[in-house]
């Protein structure tokens, strides 16, 4: 008779990378003599759930169609895509250590770099966050006068980003607005207001990329108004004063005037001048012979699209006229 001798067997730790222990790494068996002894011990592939949620870096709102990869030190890929609120799970994969970055990024975002997690060391589900960095770049905005091309300082811009955040900016005494990190799309410049006697005009789209500064030019356009000068004599106004030279002064909200310039009366005493808003006054400085200018202070307001008239006169000039009477006869 064959008498069996008792042996345990057990799996010596430590355990194999990724493997767990389970209730039959150690069991006692019996051998008997000439016979084929089996014993089978296991341990367990070490399982974690592991998911990944995906948000913005700055605002921490969450990133749909966000595609995540993870890699595997052993090579194995997996990838998923985020939901709407940003979240992706990859299930219960194999403990091991894990490369992940989001290999797919929505439309203005860049990924950060890669990173990873070691799955062996955890001790329950794991959980991480990848933040994505929204694209931005400057905007240097120029505001120009439409018809001269000089700079237009002061004016009030407002950009509304692709996201919808409003910046608010003035113009400095170059006519530019400079702005930074304006994230990445279609942007919307609005001119909010122009100094006075300027018109603003339509909004503009400018798209901002991520590799390029953005520059571009709005305009304003100066207010015109049309003032119509009629020089006559001072005594009759029935009789025009063709190539009078008409002086036009701008006055300024100080009370100063400034010249804008001199001007010929046409053959009918006519003269059309369009200028920009203000208050003018004019008189004639140089009048046809025989006449003497007379000073003109009339002032003129005039606003936008506004066409008024004024009258600017001068006064013919007069001698005296000796007679003197004799008799023909006596030549006395």
């Amino acid at each position: 008779m064959k008498h069996p001798d008792k042996y345990i067997a057990r799996i010596k730790t430590p355990y194999p990378a990724h493997y767990l222990a389970t209730d039959e790494v150690e069991k006692e068996f019996d051998v008997v003599k000439g016979e084929r002894n089996e014993v089978v011990l296991k341990l367990e592939l070490k399982m974690v759930l592991l998911t990944f949620d995906v948000v913005d870096a700055e605002t921490k709102e969450p990133l749909a169609n966000t595609t995540v990869t993870i890699t595997s030190a052993d090579g194995d890929i997996l990838t998923g895509e985020t939901d709407e609120n940003g979240f992706v799970s990859f299930g219960k994969v194999p403990a091991n250590t894990y490369e992940y970055y989001a290999s797919k990024t929505p439309t203005g975002y860049t990924a950060p770099a890669k990173d990873s997690v070691n799955l062996d060391e955890a001790t329950g589900d794991v959980h991480r966050t990848i933040e994505l960095l929204r694209d931005k770049q400057s905007l240097t905005i120029t505001v120009k006068d439409r018809k001269t091309g000089d700079v237009v300082p002061e004016t009030v811009i407002i950009v509304t980003d692709a996201e919808g955040n409003e910046h608010t900016v003035i113009a400095d005494e170059n006519g530019n607005v400079y702005l930074e990190d304006i994230p990445t799309g279609e942007c919307n410049v609005h001119t909010f207001s122009a100094p006075k006697g300027y018109s603003t005009e339509d909004d503009i789209k400018v798209t901002i990329e991520k590799d390029t500064p953005a520059a571009t030019t709005v305009f304003v356009s100066r207010d015109e108004c049309v003032l119509n000068i009629y020089a006559v004599d001072a005594e009759d106004h029935s009789i025009v004063l063709p190539e009078a030279v008409v002086a036009v002064y701008k006055i300024d909200d100080d009370g100063s005037e400034t010249k804008l310039g001199e001007y010929k009366t046409d053959k009918n005493g006519f003269y059309s001048l369009t200028t920009y808003t203000g208050k003018f006054r004019a008189e004639i400085v140089e009048a046809p012979n025989g006449y003497t200018p007379l000073a003109n202070l009339e002032v003129v307001e005039l606003g936008k699209d506004e066409e008024k008239d004024t009258i600017v006169e001068a006064t013919r000039d007069k001698g005296t006229l000796k007679i003197t009477s004799y008799d023909k006869e006596t030549d006395a």
